[in-house]
């Protein structure tokens, strides 16, 4: 019989055995030593982080007689070996990436009528829960409300954001983090003395960091490396198997670069293409390079490095890394290791070059700009803010815009476009019965709450899941409203009021008409036609950087 792969064959059985996520394992054991009777929980996170592992010990545990005096289950009674050895059909795993339909929804309700056959609590796992639609979230909505006493339901998910509201306020919420380098390095030290073999400590930190948190994504990279190498294990034979650059070649690679020499930095990246190199983790290991240096830099604290030392970045400290971090972050996000090709990384290596050389590099976004009044709260900007006619003020604003240059992504009218677009008049229903509620409770600053009560009542709080939009009759009250955002107290009132955290825009009400107007009788796509003319030619956002730009 074919031998299980690494990450079945140490998949955590007790908890225990569990790698990190301490947090959850005491959150698990109180439920039981309180005797609380919950049914209805949701374990999100990030891929491999022990959701799936943790939901089959917890269905042991419900099961389990010795887990309230032990802690842990036992894995030796007849119900932990039922569940162990998948013997009982009490016990449901649902991938709801493939049966996401209400009627397989309603098959799931039908069986919970009847009770456990070999256990005393029926279990259902339904993975990947996101993907459930709407009706079958519907159907669900009643039988998690009102379980029977005998049934529990797990719901795992990646994208908890995609689970509706209703569902989540229903149900206990476990947060799977990623798991820690030192948590990883553990892991694999206990596989590979299983599996009788050595790895030195440079290997396995690099392991480690590859996994970025997952540790079923370090078991299959061990796994590949088991394959490919010998007994012994050396971070060049990670290196070899997975195309990555090792330390030797990142800083030649980047004293090349600072060097100025393009020749022979376009010679080098044509012998690692020749080579059948991945470019792309080349690059990645550059932008970690630059980092490390950046970090030393600003704090002289070599124990703050993640992968090199601080000898071997003496002779590139006078390097612009924080410009040269914007330029490989920014290339390396918009593309992937599968879509990577050589001119890419040709225009990659001009872009770096020119900034050696003094001259401008090819614009990046548009980075953090503020001006005032904003159409949104300072602490979460990170776009171009449209600043409202009425407002001359023009202090405090601070630009790292070297051209005249407003990407479309960046202009703010499109959010509000969008939010008019996908305005939810459910949601925005219940924000105003949330609003009145608020006005009438004495939470709120009584100056902020007489600012709150002039919003434009004939217009209502147009909302979406992460945007609420609202009207003032006066310019002043705009100003006015984005001074009080500014106060921490203020979110915080506002996010509790509203049970979650809103992006909050505030328009005079003439121009919420107009992009009210816009919205129901233009196409998204003749709106971003208009938007490109009107950005780049006559838009006030433009005029605006322009004058600062030539002020300066």
């Amino acid at each position: 019989m074919p031998e299980l792969n690494l990450y079945n064959k140490y998949r955590p059985r007790s908890l225990s055995d569990l790698i990190g996520q301490e947090t959850i394992k005491n959150q698990i054991r109180q439920i039981f030593t309180q005797n609380k009777l919950l049914q209805s929980f949701i374990f999100y996170g990030l891929h491999g982080t022990g959701k799936t592992s943790v939901a089959r010990i917890f269905s042991k545990a419900w099961n389990c007689p010795k887990f309230k005096e032990l802690g842990d289950v036992c894995n030796e009674c007849e119900s932990c070996k039922l569940i162990d050895q998948n013997r009982t059909t009490d016990i449901y795993e649902i991938d709801a990436a493939s049966n996401s339909g209400v009627e397989n929804i309603r098959d799931v309700i039908h069986n919970t009528q009847y009770v456990a056959l070999n256990l005393k609590k029926k279990v259902y796992i339904i993975d990947e829960a996101h993907n459930l639609s709407n009706s079958a979230w519907n159907a669900l909505l009643k039988t998690i409300e009102e379980p029977s006493g005998h049934v529990i339901f797990l719901f795992l998910t990646t994208n908890i954001q995609k689970i509706p509201d209703t569902i989540i306020s229903r149900c206990h919420k476990y947060n799977f983090n990623y798991l820690s380098k030192e948590d990883l390095i553990t892991l694999i030290n206990k596989v590979c003395k299983a599996e009788a073999k050595e790895i030195s400590p440079d290997a396995n930190e690099r392991l480690a960091n590859l996994a970025e948190g997952s540790a079923r994504e370090c078991l299959s990279l061990l796994e590949q490396v088991f394959l490919n190498s010998p007994d012994t294990i050396e971070v060049s034979d990670i290196e070899q198997v997975f195309s990555l650059s090792s330390r030797k070649d990142t800083l030649h690679l980047a004293s090349l670069i600072i060097s100025g020499t393009l020749e022979e930095s376009l010679k080098y990246l044509e012998n690692l293409n020749q080579l059948n190199k991945n470019l792309f983790n080349y690059f990645s290991e550059l932008l970690s390079l630059f980092l490390d240096i950046f970090i030393y830099k600003e704090t002289s604290n070599d124990r703050l490095m993640r992968r090199f030392s601080a000898n071997e970045v003496q002779d590139l400290l006078n390097f612009p890394v924080l410009d040269g971090s914007n330029i490989l972050y920014e290339s390396l996000r918009k593309c992937s290791p599968s879509t990577w090709r050589f001119e890419w990384a040709q225009l990659l290596l001009f872009k770096l070059h020119e900034l050696i050389a003094g001259k401008e590099p090819i614009p990046q976004e548009v980075k953090k700009v503020e001006l005032k009044p904003v159409v949104e709260a300072p602490k979460e900007i990170r776009e171009i803010k449209i600043i409202t006619p009425s407002s001359p003020k023009k202090e405090n604003r601070q630009f790292e815009l070297k051209i005249p240059k407003i990407p479309i992504s960046e202009d703010l009218e499109k959010k509000i476009f969008y939010s008019f677009k996908n305005a939810s008049k459910r949601r925005s229903k219940e924000n105003e019965v949330l609003y009145q509620k608020l006005i009438d409770g004495d939470k709120l600053d009584s100056e902020f709450k007489e600012l709150f009560k002039r919003i434009n009542k004939k217009v209502s709080l147009y909302s979406t899941p992460r945007t609420v939009l609202v009207a003032f009759d006066e310019d002043k009250d705009v100003t006015k409203f984005y001074d009080f955002l500014k106060k921490e107290e203020i979110q915080e009132t506002l996010t509790g009021a509203f049970l979650r955290e809103y992006f909050w825009i505030a328009l005079t009400s003439e121009r919420f008409k107009h992009y009210f107007d816009l919205s129901k009788t233009k196409k998204e796509e003749e709106y971003l036609d208009h938007l490109i003319f009107d950005t780049s030619k006559r838009s006030t956002l433009y005029k605006d950087i322009v004058k600062i730009l030539e002020s300066e």
